[in-house]
């Protein structure tokens, strides 16, 4: 069966670089079907649920002048949804980070907070060096030097053990702090990430589908936006060969290429 531009049956926005089946079986399909305005248990159960999706109509699509292209109003139609998912992802990202945050702060409270032996330990030192303040007064009121000589050689000693004591506390409480688990939102796709997460673990959310799906909307759109605009400027010709540049590379690809 031959299809051509203006059929019903073809997904207009595949045509224009997006496909709206990229999530499959993720939460993000939903967050596309909702987009769509599309109930998200329908979209699931269908294979092409904005219709066909046809390759060869896409090179055809893409391979227009930007002329011929503005007449089928596609990429204006296809950008509105990737505003609307966009939109939406940047609104759970900064929920996310949001409660993010707070648990970062609650656990900072938490587990930066001195234990109580530690603080007992501290709070009977500075008793100590406060009861030898007063002896060493006292001393020196009734013209005891050594008596004063002998406190004041001891209250250093006390302080100097408070000191280190202090020290050791804070690196301890520095340790926990950092070696806790602490989670961070992907500014991208949204996904959580672990800031203690190796490079291979970061490398391989770069290659995945979230990070590179939502890498491609979020370029798409931009390239939409920018042909839109130059459309409206009377720079048409300027998109006519927009298509070629591939959208959406993984990480890896591109520093092949840099390379």
């Amino acid at each position: 069966l031959s299809r051509t531009l203006q059929d019903e049956e073809v997904d207009k926005y595949f045509l224009c670089g997006f496909d709206v089946t990229m999530f499959k079986n993720t939460k993000s399909a939903d967050e596309i079907a909702r987009a769509l305005r599309l109930p998200v248990q329908q979209a699931s159960k269908q294979e092409h649920p904005c219709g066909v999706q046809s390759m060869e109509l896409r090179e055809e699509f893409q391979s227009l002048t930007d002329q011929e292209r503005a007449k089928y109003d596609y990429e204006k139609e296809t950008k509105k949804i990737l505003d609307r998912l966009v939109s939406d992802c940047d609104r759970r990202i900064r929920i996310a980070t949001e409660r993010v945050e707070l648990e970062r702060a609650e656990r900072a409270r938490v587990y930066g907070s001195v234990p109580e032996h530690d603080k007992q330990a501290l709070a009977q030192l500075t008793d100590q060096m406060q009861c030898l303040q007063k002896k060493i007064e006292q001393l020196g009121i009734i013209g005891d030097v050594d008596g004063a000589e002998k406190a004041m050689k001891e209250l250093d000693d006390i302080s100097e053990r408070r000191k280190k004591l202090e020290e050791v506390v804070e690196k301890e409480r520095e340790r926990r702090v950092e070696t806790m688990k602490r989670l961070i939102v992907c500014p991208l796709s949204g996904v959580y990430l672990n800031t203690h997460d190796n490079e291979q673990r970061v490398r391989d959310h770069k290659m995945g589908k979230q990070y590179s799906g939502w890498k491609t909307i979020r370029e798409l759109k931009e390239r939409l936006a920018d042909i839109l605009r130059k459309r409206l400027e009377g720079k048409g010709e300027e998109n006519d060969r927009v298509y070629f540049k591939p959208l959406g590379k993984r990480e890896d690809e591109e520093e092949e290429e840099r390379e």
